[in-house]
């Protein structure tokens, strides 16, 4: 067993493991994706740019734990603060993973059976794999259906550091579950679902599986209650805040904002989207799992996790209830899909270890170095897929013109998705420029905007609020949004925002309608993107007529440096 190697070699083992694995499965650059969204209330509040003035950071918090780690990371330690962070969690879930399979399956507690383990689990969860195969990011889904939950949703926060990614140290309750440590796993389930309390239907399975398995196995009544009662009392105050705070204004604000987010969320909210083939063979994988458990208390802490999902999805899809979408009771699977891996894994592999005697002496040192080789190749194929993806997002042209010459198109897409690496110049620019009370109005899908810039935005598709009301006054800013944003923009309605003080400035693919609004003022301009200031028609019409006749760099003023086509570096 691991726990009975010497000290030194553990903390040797646990070094390169926990850096092996954390290559192979990589980590994106801040800010991508979700962080734009989770990140923006704690980074507000520790004085990040004047996104503190953002309309957004007013609105009710749904993980207020969460922003006070990213608020104190981000003040004291820095930003690195958070990549070390995700690297933590990341060891936390790996190692549980392995002590899980120690604990199901005696012969994969041998340094040789546990590296073969090692190994197979990081194939299965590297995307680099999946890229080298020739995946795209639009069919990764399917090399992750052995790692990722039901509807697109996991527990590894699309490798980033964010909330939900609290939810990797779900399989250490698990372990300590397993190695008859119940309260700290309790505690340790309770704080999972303090920091994101979406992982509460999964945590509340857990603790009532231990109890049963408790009760039928010689525990008292009294003591099954006693953890049931800790776990109730140290969730409480989440749980609480929640029916507070984002409880319903009236019913029918809440059956609007609801409306609202299914519809904005419909693959993590509407069962019909997500369950098909992959879905199913996912349910068949975990059930099969779960037999192949019978005699372990590991089927009375995962059977509960298993049933609830299954029932709680069937009433949402049988009733429509929207309350049960947004609950997310399939959400269970981002727990039960790995660890029915991992089982897998360990079964088959402590079976083919032990088959006509592989455990001897020279057969174990092969396995032992096929296993180190195959994480080494697994670690570098990690970093060179980390070099490319954090080039991409921050336009390092040295690398990224290279790659863009040398990588097919497929692996292209899948390091550029999205990254709308065309802005970089608009955003040096308004990141050197900003100045308290300006608030843009951006095309709704760049969700970078705010984080790259630390200026606020009228309104993304990105982040949204969770109150009804909130919901409700969001969704209103992104109707009004396009209709200015129209192919035919409507000029009248973006002089109100102005006059409303909720826009100052417009950031805007060039050639759009929008160039045409008679109160806008060119700042900024390059192949891309331009940066327009809101103002009164006679200086805008002036400024014009100056850059069409004129020279292409002019002063605007002290504040705003001269027109120009220069790109910049995000950060």
């Amino acid at each position: 067993m691991i726990s009975e190697q010497p000290p030194r070699r553990r903390f040797i083992e646990f070094v390169l493991v926990t850096i092996a694995f954390g290559l192979a499965y990589t980590q994106l650059p801040l800010y991508s994706s979700n962080q734009n969204h989770h990140f923006l209330t704690g980074l507000a509040q520790a004085g990040f740019g004047w996104i503190g003035d953002d309309w957004l950071t007013a609105t009710a918090d749904p993980f207020p734990v969460f922003s006070a780690g990213v608020r104190f990371a981000y003040r004291y330690l820095g930003e690195w603060s958070f990549y070390a962070a995700y690297q933590a969690l990341i060891a936390a879930y790996i190692w549980s993973v392995l002590g899980i399979v120690g604990e199901l399956v005696p012969a994969c507690r041998r340094l040789s059976a546990r590296l073969a383990t090692l190994a197979v689990l990081t194939v299965l969860h590297s995307e680099v794999v999946g890229y080298l195969i020739g995946f795209d990011a639009r069919h990764m889904y399917w090399w992750q259906m052995f790692t990722w939950g039901v509807a697109e949703q996991e527990i590894f926060g699309h490798a980033m550091f964010q909330g939900s990614a609290i939810g990797l140290l779900l399989p250490g309750a698990v372990l300590l579950f397993l190695r008859g440590r119940p309260t700290a796993a309790v505690v340790l389930t309770a704080a999972v679902v303090t920091v994101h309390p979406s992982y509460g239907v999964t945590a509340a399975a857990l603790v009532v599986g231990h109890a049963l398995y408790a009760r039928f196995h010689g525990g008292t009544w009294r003591r099954v209650a006693a953890r049931l009662l800790l776990f109730g009392v140290l969730v409480s105050p989440v749980v609480a805040d929640v029916v507070v705070r984002f409880g319903a204004t009236t019913t029918q604000d809440w059956q609007q904002a609801s409306a609202i987010l299914i519809a904005h969320l419909p693959v993590e909210t509407m069962p019909e989207r997500w369950l098909g083939l992959k879905a199913w063979l996912q349910v068949g994988f975990v059930a099969g799992a779960l037999c192949s458990m019978r005699r372990s208390q590991l089927l009375y802490l995962l059977g509960p996790a298993f049933l609830a999902g299954v029932t709680l999805t069937g009433a949402q899809i049988a009733t429509g209830n929207p309350g049960l979408a947004l609950l997310f009771p399939w959400r269970v699977s981002v727990l039960l899909v790995p660890l029915a891996t991992a089982v897998w894994t360990g079964r088959v592999v402590g079976g083919v270890m032990q088959w006509r005697g592989w455990l001897v002496h020279p057969i174990e040192r092969r396995v032992v170095w096929i296993a180190g080789v195959a994480m080494c190749a697994l670690a570098i194929g990690g970093a060179a897929k980390m070099t490319l993806h954090f080039s991409y997002f921050y336009g390092v042209s040295s690398i990224t013109q290279i790659a863009d010459r040398a990588l097919a198109p497929a692996h292209i897409r899948g390091f550029s998705h999205e990254l709308r690496t065309d802005a970089l110049g608009a955003f040096a620019y308004v990141r050197r420029t900003r100045q308290r009370g300006d608030t843009y109005l951006i095309p709704l899908d760049l969700e970078r905007f705010r984080l790259a810039t630390g200026t606020p935005a009228y309104v993304d598709l990105k982040s949204h609020p969770y109150k009804d009301v909130e919901v409700i006054a969001w969704w209103r800013r992104i109707e009004a949004a396009r209709r200015i944003q129209a192919a035919s923009p409507d000029c009248e309605a973006l002089e109100d925002l102005h006059r409303a003080g909720e826009a100052t400035h417009v950031l805007a693919a060039r050639g759009s309608g929008l160039e045409s609004c008679p109160t806008l003022t060119p700042v900024f301009l390059d192949d891309h993107f331009g940066v327009w200031r809101i103002g009164d028609f006679e200086t805008s019409t002036m400024i014009k007529r100056l850059g069409a006749s004129g020279p292409t760099r002019f002063a605007l003023s002290s504040r705003e440096p001269a027109l120009s086509g220069g790109q910049g570096r995000t950060r």
